[in-house]
């Protein structure tokens, strides 16, 4: 694809480069995972780093922040390659990583929420992970700890939070919307994500935790005063949908049959992330940015949706944070559409959201959506042939003639302007032609997809 277009990027992040997924390695990919979205009702910690560790090449001659961005990048491409369909909640979680925010991961039981965040957790070296799974009787002190009982024999009321929530830096509450009252007002200050501190007797404590992940199958009414507080400092909220299409399905169960053996993720050390976090800051607002902003902001109170300055501000750094991802240093006025997954309470506001947002949608991103729209819908023809293939041959042609949209499909991204995204959208339909017309023609060799 010819390179057009400038795009304003950090000086030492055109020294990375994105893997190359490898669509043999979906077979790998574990997202219903028995063992790992059963119920956890173990609080469990990891600090140190994976078993086995992945370092990116020439990493040695890169900066810090080169080496932080190509450790960040190899870990959103390895959990992509192990959870299928999964690339837009993993880049969420990463940016409240980066951001220092919390995310909340909603949808239906067994897709794989906690199982991605708990990867993600426990390939982090040098770093503190915790989890949890919450019910509405879970006392505070499986959270955040028991009493300190040196303490109370010297008069005071103190907990001792030694291998709890308050000493993690990533941290998972399964159903955390269910906790009673008391553990509700516990963590509102170690989730308030301007502060991180404990109320522990007469001390506050500064807490290391860079952000809290809370999954569940239903939201919360939005109308439930109990948790207005502590919904409100989960500023990110991601709908996790489940596998609906045959490919997606069909290598889920391959996965499955292959009993996990998921390759390791890569080494994402706690200085990787923390150099990031240090970018944030860095990233400057440019006037497109905050024009389109305003143009938000208004279009959102127009429709009755308010949006504090507090809530503006969470959204900038959620921005600010997206772009360190991306290796940018300014803001565009495309940036907004991180706003996205703050606005909505309920899933029937999505498609308000959307549309509101529709006139900050840039070209690029409108024909990255576009095509991956028109790759899924080619996606499921190819599937649909080679599942009647067998007992209907004269479906033959209508496979041909899915291969050649293929190639047109192709041809027209060969004339787009370069971009990771459209790039990984050619990679997987040539993928998928080379497949299908291998099937048609009846030569049963070596190809790079498990569907075929």
């Amino acid at each position: 694809m010819p390179s057009t277009g400038t795009f304003t990027t950090a000086p030492w992040a055109a020294t990375v480069r994105r893997p190359t997924t490898q669509a043999a390695a979906r077979a790998a990919r574990a997202v219903t995972d028995p063992t790992m979205n059963g119920d956890h009702h173990m609080t469990t910690m990891t600090i140190t780093g994976p078993e086995a560790t992945t370092t990116p090449q020439h990493a040695e001659a890169q900066s810090p922040a080169a080496a932080a961005l190509a450790a960040i990048t190899a870990t959103r491409e390895a959990l992509n390659q192990r959870f299928i369909n999964r690339d837009k909640d993993i880049h969420a979680v990463l940016i409240a990583l980066i951001a220092q925010a919390n995310i909340t991961l909603v949808g239906e039981p067994g897709t794989a929420k906690s199982a991605l965040v708990r990867a993600l957790g426990q390939s982090l070296s040098g770093a503190t992970w915790f989890e949890h799974q919450v019910a509405a009787d879970t006392p505070r002190q499986a959270v955040i700890g028991g009493y300190d009982m040196a303490a109370m024999d010297r008069g005071e009321f103190r907990l001792d939070p030694t291998g709890m929530l308050p000493e993690a830096h990533l941290a998972l509450l399964d159903e955390g919307y269910r906790a009673n009252s008391v553990l509700l007002d516990a963590l509102l200050g170690l989730a308030n994500p301007t502060e991180r501190v404990l109320h522990n007797g007469r001390q506050v404590t500064r807490v290391p935790l860079w952000c809290l992940v809370i999954t569940c199958n239903q939201l919360p009414d939005p109308g439930d005063e109990h948790l207005e507080a502590f919904r409100d400092r989960m500023i990110l909220t991601r709908h996790v949908e489940p596998a609906t299409s045959d490919r997606d399905r069909l290598a889920i169960l391959t996965g499955q049959l292959a009993g996990h053996t998921a390759a390791p993720l890569p080494d994402l050390k706690a200085t990787h992330i923390t150099y990031l976090q240090d970018q944030v800051p860095q990233v400057v607002a440019s006037q497109e940015f905050t024009q389109a902003m305003l143009e938000m902001w208004r279009a959102l109170e127009g429709e009755g949706i308010g949006l504090s300055a507090r809530k503006a501000g969470q959204i900038m750094r959620l921005a600010q944070a997206a772009a360190v991802l991306e290796g940018r240093v300014s803001l565009g006025r495309g940036d907004v559409l991180v706003a996205r997954d703050t606005l909505w309470a309920t899933l029937d506001d999505q498609p308000v959201i959307d549309q509101l947002l529709e006139p900050f949608q840039d070209r690029t991103a409108l024909l990255i959506t576009g095509y991956q729209a028109r790759l899924r819908d080619l996606t499921e023809a190819a599937d649909g042939v080679i599942r009647d293939l067998p007992k209907d041959p004269g479906i033959n042609q209508r496979g041909f003639d899915v291969a050649g949209e293929l190639r047109v499909l192709l041809e027209n991204l060969a004339m787009e302007p370069q971009h990771p995204a459209l790039t990984e959208i050619a990679t997987r339909a040539t993928t998928l032609q080379r497949g299908l017309v291998s099937t048609l023609m009846g030569t049963a060799g070596a190809h790079d997809d498990p569907l075929f």
